[in-house]
């Protein structure tokens, strides 16, 4: 198999904060997921948080016990959906002293957000269970779970928005304690957020971008009888771009290009919103940011590359020519492919690096093929390499790829 020449590597570089370049993960490693509950009329927790409760100021430790948003499915859904809203009436029609209380710290929440929930009122050392449910637009329930309550009868707990898919919904969160009975509820929304994303069709979601790229924006769930006007900043919080945007019942999409020269650093998107009819007049005050980052990238070709034969092990193979082979039949006759990059003249952090090649066979017989990168540890020169003196490289692979689409042979 053969590689035509033109091997680049792609180097991202953030001049002011490191950045990695890549796409967006919405979630890591956090929320425990919870799993279905199980019919009747009771429905009993997927996760038990034991121990005292955490305390509203101890976020820590509330995300990392944090209860990722599980939606239920038939016949779970309707039961748990229904069981909530039976306790939430019970608990509203309640006249009994000394009522439970559950709040949120916000009303509203963005996608990818934390929703911390405290509770007063219950019985001391009582398993309080929990259930969240979407009211509007969609009745929609979520896997409960159990928190237990301190020696005050106080419960913390978090549970983790692991979607866009709740963006404009109205949320409940029902707190009900299994031995006392006492029910207390609260309700939130999914508040109006911005999406950003590398590509005009807005399906790849991403949160960094190089120079000379175009940041695509989506303004959701936002309010359809006001209007908007989207501000972007720079690193150095210089206005670059502002719209306004009329009302509207569809989602807003702004986008705005970065310079060939960056600047690299944290940008941020103002969003202002204006009043419910009349002239559209802005406060100075925005109603929510959203940032992302701008690195640099610098795509380099290789200053070096040859190949090595087995089968000719003193012979210099093609230091000039445009072709290089990458081959293994069997144990006496392999081919292996050395490039070399001069990253002297690039000034700044470097934190990704992306090596891109374009491969091709006769046959169209490079499909499946994997091919192995590996870190050169010695010198080399495409001029003087060959099979006997090739330098040694690292003990595992840094990457390796599939071949699935060929270039033409």
């Amino acid at each position: 198999m053969k590689k035509e020449v033109g091997a680049a590597l792609i180097v991202a570089l953030q001049m002011i904060t490191l950045t990695l370049i890549g796409l967006m993960a919405p979630f890591a490693a956090g929320p425990q997921q919870s799993a279905k509950a199980p019919a009747g009329s009771e429905v009993s927790a997927a996760q038990t948080q034991t121990g005292q409760a955490q305390t509203p100021s101890d976020r820590s430790a509330l995300r990392a016990s944090a209860v990722a948003a599980t939606k239920l499915y038939e016949p779970l859904a309707t039961q748990t959906f229904n069981l909530a809203a039976s306790r939430a009436e019970s608990a509203q029609q309640s006249e009994a002293p000394n009522e439970a209380t559950l709040t949120t710290d916000r009303e509203d929440y963005p996608p990818y957000s934390y929703v911390y929930i405290t509770g007063t009122g219950f019985q001391p050392g009582e398993t309080v269970n929990m259930i969240v449910v979407e009211l509007e637009p969609n009745q929609i329930a979520y896997a409960p779970w159990d928190v237990v309550a301190d020696e005050n009868g106080n419960i913390a707990t978090s549970w983790y928005i692991s979607s866009e898919e709740l963006i404009g919904a109205t949320m409940q969160v029902t707190a009900t304690g299994q031995t006392s009975g006492l029910t207390a509820s609260a309700t939130f929304t999914d508040a109006i957020n911005v999406t950003f994303f590398e590509d005009s069709g807005r399906t790849i979601a991403r949160d960094a971008f190089t120079w000379g790229s175009t940041v695509f924006a989506t303004l959701s769930a936002q309010n359809h009888t006001k209007c908007y006007r989207i501000e972007w900043r720079d690193p150095s919080n210089a206005v670059a771009q502002t719209t306004n945007f009329t009302a509207t019942s569809v989602d807003i999409n702004d986008s705005y290009t970065i310079a060939a020269s960056g600047p690299s650093g944290v940008w941020t998107v103002y969003v202002y919103e204006g009043p419910g009819g009349g002239a559209c007049t802005f406060s100075p005050t925005p109603l929510f940011t959203r940032t992302f980052d701008v690195a640099r990238a610098v795509i380099i070709g290789a200053l070096a590359d040859n190949y090595v034969d087995l089968t000719s092990p003193n012979t210099n193979q093609n230091a000039a020519g445009t072709t290089l082979i990458v081959d293994h039949k069997n144990t006496t006759d392999e081919k292996r492919t050395f490039l070399r990059f001069d990253l002297s003249g690039i000034s700044g952090t470097i934190n990704s690096a992306t090596l891109r090649a374009s491969i091709s066979a006769e046959g169209n017989g490079a499909s499946g093929r994997t091919h192995d990168v590996y870190r050169v540890t010695a010198s080399w020169t495409d001029t003087n390499i060959t099979w006997n003196n090739q330098p040694g490289v690292a003990g595992s692979a840094t990457n390796s790829q599939t071949v699935t689409s060929p270039a033409p042979a």
